[in-house]
């Protein structure tokens, strides 16, 4: 594949700089070892802006403000010295998002947690993939939360199913069982822009675990029921 712009590591930051200011287009990270990757994309609205700069030095240096905890996962567990970056496209704003679902589509990133792309008046992603949902639940708490979204009752072999494995995990040291009785924390669901259950936490503050967010953001977003544009997510709390 050709690319616009390609930088290896050793990061050349300034000439990345340089050559992103006031652009907008789409970029790939490649795991050069795997060659796994992650397709991307950001908008300058003007000539002093710099978001593709921000989302490299993002993925790179900031890992903590990277949205991709696949791509996250993988720089940590390969070092950066094992990716380079490089840019598809450049392109006006208004037609960013159609190349970056272009490229989404023609490549499938494995580090992509969310396939395709939408138009700027709503969120970049539309459905989360089915290894992001294996990451996520046991098979128990799939049933569960099924059943919850349904407003079914638990079947007794489910409780069951769900008691043995709260009890293994307190043996294990990884549940303190009187802590959880007694929590006062409201259980907290984060659902995709189109309504789909990504994710389900016995309360708000755990969704730190799975998504790079600070509480406060996540408690505006309960009280104002606005999505979390940055990530794609809505966050509710349990009825």
């Amino acid at each position: 594949m050709e690319f616009i712009k390609s930088y290896p590591f050793p990061f050349d930051t300034d000439l990345i700089k340089k050559d992103c200011l006031g652009k907008s287009g789409v970029y790939i990270v490649v795991n050069n070892i795997t060659k796994d990757c992650y397709v991307g994309s950001a908008v300058s609205k003007t000539d002093k802006h710099n978001r593709l700069y921000i989302r490299f030095r993002n993925h790179f240096f900031n890992t903590s403000k990277s949205s991709n905890i696949h791509l996250r996962r993988a720089t940590i567990k390969y070092g950066k010295h094992s990716f380079s970056f490089h840019i598809l496209a450049f392109d006006i704003p208004d037609n960013i998002l159609g190349l970056e679902s272009y490229y989404i589509d023609k490549l499938k990133p494995k580090y992509n947690i969310l396939q395709s792309a939408i138009n700027s008046a709503g969120y970049k992603h539309t459905e989360e993939t089915k290894e992001k949902m294996r990451l996520t639940y046991s098979e128990e708490r799939r049933i569960q939360i099924g059943n919850l979204n349904l407003n079914k009752e638990l079947s007794q072999k489910t409780k069951e199913l769900i008691s043995d494995n709260m009890k293994l995990r307190h043996k294990a040291g990884k549940v303190n069982m009187d802590s959880f009785k007694q929590s006062r924390s409201k259980p907290t669901s984060v659902y995709d822009c189109n309504g789909n259950l990504l994710s389900q936490y016995r309360s708000a503050k755990e969704i730190q675990k799975d998504y790079p967010v600070d509480y406060r953001t996540i408690r505006r977003h309960l009280k104002n029921g606005e999505p979390i544009k940055k990530l794609g997510i809505i966050v509710k709390y349990n009825l």
